[in-house]
């Protein structure tokens, strides 16, 4: 199991997690894959870390632009943080944008698929990379992106949804983090989390958007005790941190997503 965001003691029991190791001031233990999306990079401060430690580093399409644009006023800074490649359809990359990054020598390459998102164009990259000559150990790099929620609401659902389309996939892990959340997807079972309550919190939520739920937990102020949970129903937003250690049971996928700090970084 990938360490950069999880790592298990005892699969058969209990799935350990610590979504803030990403901003932590420590290395990361294991490699990960920063995508920028299409959001504008409000929080330079979570910027500048995920990237300092991000082994690959790519744009999804109008992410280049929110990059570009991010630096406007220090040329300089801006040749500082070059991504690796450009990828997506590029109906939203602006032509100065292409041209810059172009002649910095950055991979720009489209996808025409339409039935998948930017998001998933740079995750099918990540992939190829992955399985390239270059890659002889034969690494499977955790995902994080950035900023993943917020602006529009079709584009922060389908972040969510790419949560669900990778957790069959054991060998890596996905964290979405925005200006304001860390947002994760525990599968069915028993979870763990560590919270760093100098980065996290207080107010975290539990939301079952895959469909009903039955839920238990404890480390919260507010825990249920295998309580149906629904849209319609009963849902745990609005929690919050009474532990650095939270423990969630759950019979279906549910989405965690926990409060950043001002001043994280």
């Amino acid at each position: 199991m990938l360490q950069v965001l999880c790592y298990a003691l005892d699969p058969f029991t209990m799935r350990q997690w610590r979504p803030s190791d990403v901003l932590s001031l420590e290395k990361p233990l294991r490699p990960y894959a920063l995508i920028v999306l299409n959001q504008k990079l409000n929080r330079l401060d979570i910027f500048k870390k995920l990237w300092s430690e991000a082994s690959y580093r790519f744009c999804a399409d109008g992410g280049a632009n929110r990059l570009y644009d991010a630096f406007v006023d220090d040329e300089e800074l801006r040749e500082k943080y070059l991504p690796h490649a450009v990828h997506g359809d590029l109906d939203s990359l602006r032509k100065d944008v292409r041209d810059y990054y172009e002649s910095k020598n950055v991979e720009v390459s489209q996808d025409h698929d339409q039935n998948s998102t930017d998001f998933m164009k740079c995750i099918s990259l990540l992939r190829k990379k992955e399985t390239s000559d270059k890659n002889e150990d034969g690494i499977k790099y955790d995902i994080v992106a950035f900023p993943a929620l917020g602006g529009r609401f079709d584009q922060t659902i389908a972040s969510i949804n790419q949560l669900y389309f990778l957790k069959d996939e054991t060998d890596r892990q996905t964290l979405l983090v925005s200006d304001e959340n860390l947002t994760i997807l525990l599968d069915e079972g028993k979870h763990r989390i560590e919270c760093n309550r100098q980065l996290e919190g207080p107010t975290c939520g539990i939301m079952p958007l895959g469909g009903p739920i039955v839920l238990t937990t404890r480390g919260l102020r507010w825990n249920l005790t295998d309580y149906p949970c629904h849209f319609g129903g009963m849902v745990s937003t609005s929690n919050v941190l009474a532990s650095d250690i939270v423990e969630i049971e759950t019979d279906k996928p549910v989405v965690w997503t926990v409060e950043l700090k001002e001043d994280t970084c």
